[in-house]
Parts: structure tokens; sequence; C-alpha cells
């Protein structure tokens, strides 16, 4: 199958093993070329591969070694996030780097609460017949309400240089801060946010036990204009939306 310069990437916190149901059926819909998700076990990994990806990289943030039914989250091990890309594109990408920029590299810690001791951001270095770039993603450090708190800016402080060396990217996750308060402003003032400004939330009013929240958590930032098209927030696959956009690799 012959491909052309443009990438099709979706980013998706998919909360666990809860919404396979809805994440499976709307990945075949869509058919990404790579996939950043988060809160991902690491025993589902291979749910996906058979959808014909292999998984790039996987980092674990936590040990879910029972189940929290008050969370959703069954004892099923190695949680955390990862980089999945089709195979056809496997000559297109190099091998993913892990840096851990809040807790322990060395160790993966038991899951208490959902306040996660470690944090980690994936890259991996991607070309097209015109462009080298990096694909980046992570789960940020969670606060009580989205409030910035000093944890966020020191996670801040190493994430950005890291960002930086890294340019030109594309950068995607679940932030666990708002749009409009000082972790997220803080990215959005150093890359750009291309997730349009009408929207108001990326938590699934329906799929998500908070309900209704006007939150933009999620996000997705390109460090140069041009790299990718406007982010699509697709509802209905998860307690967190879908973003969904592609790489323009001629520009």
């Amino acid at each position: 199958m012959l491909y052309t310069n443009r990438m099709k990437l979706i980013s998706l916190n998919i909360e666990a093993d809860n919404h396979f149901d809805l994440v499976l059926p709307f990945f075949r819909a869509e058919k990404p070329d790579i996939l950043c998700l988060q809160e991902i076990f690491r025993d589902d990994i291979s749910l996906l591969e058979d959808e014909v990806y292999t998984c790039l990289h996987y980092a674990a943030l936590l040990n879910i070694d029972r189940p929290f039914p008050q969370y959703r989250l069954d004892g099923r091990g190695q949680w955390g996030v990862c980089i999945l890309v089709k195979n056809e594109l496997l000559s297109r990408v190099g091998q993913v780097e892990e840096y851990v920029y809040d807790g322990d590299p060395n160790s993966v810690p038991v899951f208490e609460t959902v306040d996660s001791p470690r944090r980690a951001l994936l890259s991996v270095k991607a070309h097209t017949s015109k462009k080298d770039f990096t694909i980046a993603t992570t789960h940020f450090v969670w606060t009580k309400n989205g409030e910035t708190d000093d944890r966020q800016r020191r996670g801040l402080q190493k994430l950005i240089p890291k960002l930086d060396s890294f340019k030109p990217f594309v950068f995607c996750g679940d932030l666990n801060a708002p749009r409009g308060n000082e972790a997220f402003d803080t990215l959005a003032s150093h890359y750009i946010d291309t997730i349009p400004k009408n929207i108001t939330t990326t938590l699934d009013p329906a799929l998500h036990k908070a309900g209704a929240l006007q939150l933009v958590v999620d996000g997705m930032f390109v460090s140069e204009d041009g790299l990718i098209k406007e982010t699509r927030v697709v509802s209905g696959v998860s307690d967190h939306m879908a973003l969904v956009t592609e790489i323009d690799g001629d520009l």
C-alpha cells in the first residue's frame, strides 16, 4: 500500500478497559496511522496490536494490584501511556524515548490515589520524504479541581526544555490541566494550541463519571504553524473525547 506524506494521529485517554466496545469500532472507522493513548493497561495492548498496529513503547505510570471501584479500575497490573503505529508505517518511525519528568524513573509505584507519583513523556522521531519531526505524548500531573500547583510547575520546568529539543514536534495527551489555567496556558504560551477556541470541553458529558464538566483538559500542540491541520474533538468513545488530527509532512 502506498502512503502520502500525511499521517492521521489520534490522542485518547481510553479510561482503562471501560470503553473498548466504543474505542475499537472508532479506531476501525477512523483508521489512524498513529495512536497516542493514556490510561491503558499493559495487558490490553494486544487488543490494539491485533488491529494491525505495533506498540512502539509502553510507559507504566502505576501498578494497580487490586480493584478500585470508585475510580472504575480493576486490579489488572501496569497502567500507563503508549504510542502505537500502523505496521505499514514502521519504516517511517524510529526508536521511542521515555523521559520520566516526575517521580522515580526506576520504579513503578503501586496505585493508591489518582495522583500518580510517576509521569513520563514518550516521544518518537518520524519522517516523510520532505520532513523530520517528533511525536510526543504524556499523561500530565493530576491536581484536585484542575488547579495548578508547584508539582505541575516543576513538571513543566522539565517538560518544556525537553519538548524544545524535539522541534519540530506534535505534542498531545491528557494534561489534567484545564485550558485557561496556568499550566495549560504556560504550554500555550510556548507552543500552538490546535484545539478550536469554540471547544469548551474534552470530557465526555455522557461517559465521564463527573458528568458535564466544561473543561478542555486534553491537548494537541505543535511547535510551528502548518505541521498539522486543526484538531477535531470527537465524543462518544471514552470518558475523555478523542483528539484527531492529520500531520502534513509536505510542509
